[in-house]
């Protein structure tokens, strides 16, 4: 006789949902220490909101980056100095500078980047005889070995790279060191052992974000790690929901016989066997990887089929939350860890002009102080060593230094509006003019003929209700009325009489004056 033992009459253990957090927390002290780190960067980078955030970044900054320059202090020596340099940086015998930022900005996505120093002797054009940059050689951050410190393990001397060959490397060494002492290098261990190992000197190290002397800087992407967790287990959830919505659940019978049977397979081994795959061939059914399933035709005293099965759609309707919703706001914190929330305005139906013109100002932010890490350690490391590679060292008032440009250009609207503003109080100069239409790419000839004394009939600026920033229209320079700062207003002008129609604005002409201001 088969004995049946009653249930537990409590609940044990958790479901997934409930355990989600702890195990999280389980990853983060594994998947993002070094050199782990690397590796999980690469798997998150596989899902969208992440890959777009990490290349959109980059994108701009890599753009200003490469299309900066060497500019001179003003000093004689500077002038040569920074031509010198110029000429080092766009004349790199193999790779280009272009190239060079681009890998530069992978300390975005990975924390810290690594550039061998290649120097060459020029053998032709005005720098012959001079030692000149041959190329800024990428060191992966993957072959990273461990970092080497002086004696008391304060100042960073260099690091040690694994060998390219994995036959090359020895297991007896692991994978990764934190912290290599220099006297351990200077022994000649490493390199008798063909791990390279790089000097200060030789390289130059991207560090983003880096505090208190930490050469892997801070991971930005450690600060999403759990939104992006949480978002695919959700979106896991979100498919088999949706797996089982489509191909509903299969619901199986067969004689009650046959399971007591089955429930001892050594007395009954056939009936295990026949319950097995039967069940066997429900589950490929539903996986799609049969088109039938066989039954027999015996029924039962009622004509019922002994053997039979339905599909059951899904019906439940328990959960009073969405996840759509939840991967939705997951997705936000990923692109707000990056600075990039700008790239959802709008894409779901809402939003307004003024929420993304903050959140792109908010973006130029990050992308400044990316271009701004990047030229530091170009003018503290590189530019330097290459002048001291030709014997030349230079006052700090005569070092020249690299300058990255602006990828924020200003929009035709906005300088047109910032030219007449000025214009119009006597304060625009052919200097800064011409500053405007260089950034905007537009031709200068002629602009040393304008009169920069005559103000125009305009006067925009000059008075304080004009461009929509006084305080003399209704409600204020915040008012929602005003078109300049209008998230929704509707920009059509119309007459009727002696009104001016402007959406919800009514202007009567009498109150403007013949330049169409306010009197």
């Amino acid at each position: 006789n088969l004995t049946i033992s009653s249930p537990s009459t409590t609940e044990k253990g958790q479901p997934q949902a409930g355990t989600i957090g702890n195990f999280i927390q389980d990853l983060l002290k594994t998947e993002l220490q070094m050199p782990q780190r690397l590796y999980t960067v690469d798997q998150m980078c596989q899902d969208a909101a992440v890959f777009n955030s990490v290349n959109y970044r980059s994108i701009l900054a890599v753009q200003g980056l490469n299309e900066g320059n060497i500019v001179s202090s003003g000093s004689g020596v500077s002038d040569i100095a920074a031509d010198f340099i110029r000429n080092n940086i766009r004349g790199m015998a193999e790779g280009s500078w272009l190239q060079a930022m681009r890998d530069a900005m992978t300390y975005i996505k990975y924390g810290f980047a690594l550039q061998n120093i290649v120097m060459e002797r020029r053998t032709y054009g005005k720098y012959k005889g001079s030692l000149v940059l041959k190329k800024l050689a990428p060191r992966s951050q993957k072959s990273l070995y461990g970092w080497v410190w002086d004696s008391k393990y304060r100042e960073l001397k260099g690091f040690v790279q694994k060998p390219m060959l994995l036959k090359m490397r020895e297991s007896s060494l692991g994978k990764y060191r934190q912290n290599i002492s220099l006297a351990e290098v200077s022994s000649g261990y490493y390199k008798q052992s063909e791990y390279p190992y790089f000097s200060k000197e030789e390289f130059l190290i991207y560090s983003y974000n880096a505090t208190n002397n930490n050469p892997q800087g801070d991971l930005p992407a450690a600060g999403c790690f759990e939104a992006y967790v949480e978002k695919k287990v959700i979106e896991q959830y979100e498919l088999s929901g949706v797996a089982k919505d489509l191909g509903g659940i299969i619901v199986a019978r067969s004689p009650s016989d046959l399971f007591e049977k089955a429930e001892d397979p050594d007395n009954f081994p056939e009936a295990a066997v026949a319950k097995a795959e039967y069940e066997s061939d429900i589950a490929n059914m539903h996986n799609s990887d049969t088109t039938f399933v066989h039954l027999q035709s015996d029924r039962d005293d009622r004509g019922h089929y002994l053997y039979d099965f339905e599909l059951k759609g899904v019906t439940g309707s328990g959960k009073s939350y969405s996840t759509t919703d939840i991967i939705k706001e997951k997705t936000k914190a990923i692109y707000n860890c990056f600075g990039t929330q700008s790239v959802l305005t709008g894409q779901d139906g809402v939003g307004s002009n003024a929420l993304s013109k903050d959140q792109v100002t908010s973006f130029q932010y990050y992308v400044s102080r990316d271009m701004a890490e990047i030229a530091d350690v170009i003018n503290t490391q590189l530019l330097p060593r290459i002048l001291a590679a030709n014997d030349i060292y230079l006052d700090v008032e005569d070092m020249p230094k690299f300058v990255p440009l602006n990828p924020f250009k200003l929009s035709h609207d906005e300088a047109g509006k910032f030219v007449q503003r000025v214009k119009s109080v006597n304060a625009l100069t052919e200097e800064v003019l011409r500053a405007i239409y260089d950034d905007l790419g537009v031709p200068t000839e002629g602009i040393d003929k304008i009169d920069y004394t005559d103000k125009g009939t305009s006067r925009s600026g000059e008075s304080k209700g004009s461009s929509g920033t006084g305080d003399t229209q209704a409600g204020g320079s915040a008012s929602e009325s005003n078109m300049e700062n209008g998230a929704s207003a509707d920009k059509s002008l119309k007459v009727e009489g002696d009104k001016i129609i402007a959406g919800d604005i009514v202007i009567n002409k009498e109150q403007l004056n013949e330049d169409g201001e306010y009197k």
